[in-house]
């Protein structure tokens, strides 16, 4: 058996889905694998930066992912079974992307083990396992976009709507060249939330408020509307980042609006890191195009979504 999910970027709604905000999300063109073949022993196999073979036993005892999925799917899933889990797209040498190729492989291994679980029970079932993985309780978007793998409108509330790729908007996926870790800054975030009290839920209601503009324009396919709406709440999140103090607009991200500022393009960091990537979009697909292949002569990482 084998099952794939792909990783994911937030076009807009990035830390206000935590609060009740709708959020935009597109499948990244990487893909985690899973495979799954009848054997005598029972082994896992691991290819990222490099391959490790397993026996079961050893793998439920170092890798926090595997245990966290037979914790929920069930052990046996994994017994008289050589499971390959593979993750090798979301990695530049031994640098890792940032693209949610956690969220992608636990998805793959649900698909993969569970193949008769239908898309709700697979995304609540896969953002368990996450969530215990990662030791916190995420927003759930980056499982629901890799079970679905196509974009969604993700709010906490509801389903997720899946939506065809936008007709017009035309986004380039930048990587800086630095990884960050989420979930230390969603510890910050979390920290900072009791220390400030109003001014947390101040900052979170303005970038919500513009997030649901911007589903509205998603939803009537008003493209103009939405990248003014996107501009605007890049703004609002980088007058957040820096009231917060979180600083999640690196030199790296600020570098690369500048140059996209250059190309007669908008640019905004992608998720909730300081790092990883950023998207650059238009209306313009010729601008979008010669701006990526500038980055490419650069060596620097990205793709056209």
């Amino acid at each position: 058996m084998r099952a794939s999910a792909p990783g994911k970027l937030f076009i807009f709604g990035e830390y206000s889905v935590l609060e009740g905000g709708t959020a935009l999300i597109y499948p990244a063109p990487l893909e985690a694998k899973t495979e799954s073949v009848v054997s005598e022993d029972s082994i896992v196999v691991t290819h990222s930066e490099q391959k490790v073979t397993l026996k079961l036993s050893e793998a439920l005892r170092q890798l926090p992912l595997v245990s966290a999925i037979a914790e929920f799917v069930g052990v046996n899933c994994f017994k008289n079974k050589t499971t390959t889990l593979d993750t090798r797209p979301f990695f530049k040498g031994k640098q890792k992307l940032g693209l949610g190729s956690s969220s992608a492989l636990t998805v793959s291994t649900i698909k993969c083990l569970r193949p008769e679980l239908s898309m709700k029970d697979t995304i609540e079932l896969g953002t368990r396992c996450h969530n215990l993985f990662q030791k916190k309780k995420g927003s759930g978007g980056d499982v629901a976009l890799a079970a679905h793998g196509q974009p969604i409108l993700f709010n906490q509330a509801g389903d997720p709507r899946p939506v065809d790729h936008l007709q017009g908007l035309h986004i380039l996926a930048i990587w800086t060249g630095k990884s960050a870790s989420t979930s230390n800054f969603l510890v910050k975030l979390e920290q900072w939330k009791t220390e400030s009290g109003a001014r947390f839920y101040s900052k979170m209601e303005e970038l919500a408020k513009i997030s649901l503009s911007c589903t509205h324009n998603v939803e009537e396919q008003n493209i103009s509307n939405l990248i003014e709406n996107i501009i605007k709440f890049d703004s609002a999140l980088e007058a957040f980042s820096n009231t917060s103090q979180l600083n999640f607009y690196s030199d790296n991200h600020l570098r690369m609006k500048t140059e996209s500022k250059k190309a007669g393009l908008a640019y905004k960091p992608s998720g909730a890191g300081g790092g990883d990537f950023g998207i650059s979009f238009s209306d313009d697909a010729q601008r979008i195009k010669e701006f990526s292949e500038r980055l490419s002569s650069l060596n620097i990482v990205n793709f056209i979504l």
